[in-house]
């Protein structure tokens, strides 16, 4: 049965990305929107036996597996994407990132904090409090680049701002979650979270060094002689393994994923070889995989009770003015003009991929009951789906002014 569980799961999520693509929407829009279809909040109401006999909870554990594969791997390309800016330009984007991730970071935090009893009594507290703070603060690189290609502003300086500032808070999330997650777990203490930083430490450190002075090389000297394909083979099997030791480590395997990735990303080529023989198949199967596992665990929240859909209106409300308002005090703080300010804040509020891997994560560590995760669900798809339209509506004066001086 779980092959055809792939199959459909294939076919209706890029359906729905090149449906979205046709609208003017991002592809992970669609994607995210057809797990949402096959999931208990569509498929499951319109028919219930046919959800049932093909999703159910027993048989999606093969979904599961496909689905955190395509997303270590993809963790693995993101890293491999990743630019940050060189150090002398670095304070711009970094003051940026900081004071767009302050405000729905505490805003967050204050929510999780008073609706901890109400949303989540059986949640452990600090946990929770915090994921909410970090899953209202990230942005999405991957969505906003996406973004940035479709209305042209690839060699606009506010848009390189805002991918740089981006990079910047989600490494920063990253490291935040880590120790969400690392804390979260059942055997935690200050002891053990001491030991599991240690330890990851220490392998960092293995990594950069063995990156220097062997790895970068031997990958280099690997496709130079026209191993590409053995290469990339090797290097998906190391990233695999990577994961699974941060995942040891008491983090996730995806930050084990995103390391090499960035320790890699300079070695000629590579983005390129791995694009050629991986990309394909994990952008049309295995995140598509993701994505439906992502839709099939949402739960509808009680829509009689006020206080559920209040809370919901708080997340998008304090998560959505939160990031603009930081981005665009930060980048105004920084130098940028207003016009410039306020693409920057725009894009920056595009959530998409980055945080359905964070909610993904905390569903799957028990950080957030599925109620939450719905709502934040809700939210990621609310921010992105509404950042291309602001930021086409935001170009206009400036295409307008640029015609009238011609």
């Amino acid at each position: 049965m779980w092959l055809i569980q792939v199959a459909v799961v294939i076919l209706v999520c890029n359906g729905c990305g090149a449906i979205a693509v046709r609208l003017g929407q991002c592809k992970v829009i669609g994607e995210i929107t057809g797990g949402i279809l096959l999931g208990p909040l569509a498929l499951g109401v319109v028919t219930p036996s046919l959800y049932n006999e093909l999703f159910s909870p027993g048989a999606t554990s093969a979904i599961g597996q496909f689905g955190e594969v395509g997303l270590v791997l993809l963790m693995f390309e993101i890293g491999l994407d990743v630019r940050l800016p060189q150090q002398r330009a670095l304070l711009g984007p970094v003051l940026i990132a900081l004071a767009g991730m302050l405000l729905p970071f505490g805003g967050g935090v204050a929510i999780g904090w008073f609706a901890h009893d109400t949303l989540a009594p059986q949640q452990a507290f600090w946990p929770f409090v915090l994921f909410c703070g970090v899953a209202l603060s990230v942005s999405a690189v991957p969505v906003m680049a996406r973004i940035v290609a479709d209305l042209n502003l690839t060699r606009h300086p506010a848009a390189s701002s805002a991918l740089s500032a981006a990079m910047v808070g989600d490494l920063l999330g990253w490291c935040v979650l880590s120790l969400i997650i690392c804390f979260s777990r059942h055997d935690a203490g200050w002891r053990t979270l001491g030991v599991n930083l240690a330890s990851l430490a220490v392998y960092v450190a293995v990594l950069v060094i063995a990156s220097k002075w062997f790895l970068r090389r031997a990958v280099e000297r690997s496709l130079a002689q026209g191993w590409s394909r053995d290469t990339v083979v090797i290097l998906a099997a190391f990233v695999l393994i990577s994961g699974w030791l941060t995942s040891r480590f008491g983090f996730h395997s995806a930050f084990g994923a995103l390391l090499p990735g960035m320790l890699l990303r300079q070695v000629p080529g590579l983005r390129e070889h791995f694009n050629r023989l991986l990309g394909g198949f994990l952008h049309s199967i295995l995140m598509p995989i993701f994505f439906a596992y992502a839709g099939l665990n949402l739960q509808m929240f009680d829509v009689t009770a006020h206080a559920q859909w209040f809370w919901l209106l708080a997340f998008i409300a304090v998560g959505f003015s939160g990031k603009y308002v930081g981005v665009f005090v930060g980048s105004r703080a920084v130098g940028h003009a207003r016009g410039d300010a306020t693409v920057i804040a725009t894009l920056m509020n595009a959530r998409g991929l980055m945080e359905l891997i964070f909610l993904s994560i905390g569903l799957q560590l028990r950080i957030l009951p599925p109620n939450v995760y719905t709502m934040l669900v809700i939210f990621a798809l609310f921010t992105t789906g509404v950042t291309a339209p602001l930021l086409r509506r935001s170009m206009r004066p400036t295409a307008a002014v640029a015609t009238e001086s011609i």
